[in-house]
């Protein structure tokens, strides 16, 4: 298996290192009293240390679902799913919803690449190259540039 640009980005980082990659806050603004003192609240009671249901705790799964509800999305319990992270999120959502393959902005956040890659995705990019090869000096949305991506690609058009 192939290794991971994350972690080979994550082994040669140092305290010299003023990295702007996501994920590697400056430690010097962590709550750390804060932080102590809810780790000390929940690990008060043993049960915390316990496995719990797989789709995530029930309560924060039914105030989530009544948050939405209030929106004007009715929304339930069994409509939820938390998980531990967004790499997980994006791991499932790409199992389940990416199989024909999806449009990704370039550049895009390189843990979704990697979730879509390892889930066997095809991906294609769209963004800035999709707006310069048009030659055209005035801005075009997001948006539009996605939709021009897809088409090009669905009618075969894969050129990058």
């Amino acid at each position: 298996m192939k290794r991971s640009f994350i972690r080979e980005i994550l082994e040669v980082i140092d305290t010299d290192t003023i990295s702007f990659a996501g994920g590697l806050p400056d430690e010097n603004l962590f709550p750390m009293q804060a932080i102590a003192a809810s780790a000390q609240s929940v690990l008060s009671d043993p049960k915390s240390l316990q496995y719990s249901f797989s789709a995530g705790i029930n309560g924060l799964r039914d105030k989530l679902a009544a948050y939405y509800t209030a929106l004007g999305l009715e929304t339930s319990r069994d409509n939820i799913l938390i998980t531990t992270g967004a790499q997980q999120a994006l791991d499932l959502i790409s199992r389940v919803y990416f199989k024909e393959g999806t449009v990704v902005e370039s550049p895009a956040y390189l843990g979704a690449l990697n979730a879509f890659n390892a889930n066997g995705c095809q991906l294609a990019q769209a963004g800035a190259r999709d707006h310069l090869a048009k030659k055209v000096f005035h801005p075009i949305s997001r948006e539009q540039a996605v939709h021009e991506r897809i088409e090009r690609v669905r009618i075969g058009h894969h050129a990058q």
